[in-house]
């Protein structure tokens, strides 16, 4: 909440009616449930930008991965990449979801909801990028081969983000 006030504060030298608002003793609506209802709010807007914005490409693709948190709670996270009229790729975040844990039955399922949730159908997917971890690109019951069961032109391409990192940290002089 500490935060959120500064922030207002700050905003304060360029709005008078915020200076004013925030003078009020009562009424400020500034609690701690309000932030959240507010946050909650550009969330939604953001991921309805996010859903008009692929829904006139049609197509995407899928990019995905999990982890562990500080917490030890696991955690999915979901981008969507995809082509604007121009030609020009995109990728957008579209959020990170608590699971339960990181079966590729329970990624997939998150996954179908997330798209689901945003109105998207799985048949418009052309790609998945995932790590090459087991539960993610198994080739038997990983989630990439789960999706392509279902849809065949969901190709997929292994992220090689964490081989770049272990590669450099090993030959530092490569990168």
């Amino acid at each position: 909440m500490w935060n959120f006030l500064q922030l207002l504060k700050l905003r304060e030298a360029d709005d008078p009616h915020l200076c004013d608002w925030m003078k009020k003793k009562r009424d400020k609506y500034t609690s701690h449930d309000i932030q959240h209802e507010i946050v909650k709010i550009m969330e939604t807007d953001i991921l309805r930008d996010i859903a008009d914005s692929v829904s006139n490409a049609k197509f995407f693709s899928i990019l995905a991965d999990e982890c562990t948190d500080a917490s030890n709670r696991e955690q999915l996270t979901i981008c969507l990449r995809w082509i604007d009229q121009a030609l020009e790729p995109n990728e957008d975040f579209v959020g990170i979801y608590e699971i339960p844990n990181i079966t590729a039955n329970t990624i997939n399922g998150a996954i179908k909801d997330v798209l689901i949730r945003l109105n998207f159908s799985l048949n418009n997917c052309r790609g998945q990028c995932f790590d090459a971890g087991g539960p993610m690109a198994g080739s038997r019951n990983g989630v990439a081969a789960q999706i392509l069961s279902e849809v065949k032109k969901a190709h997929l391409a292994h992220c090689h983000g964490q081989k770049n990192i272990l590669q450099s940290a090993k030959e530092p002089w490569r990168s």
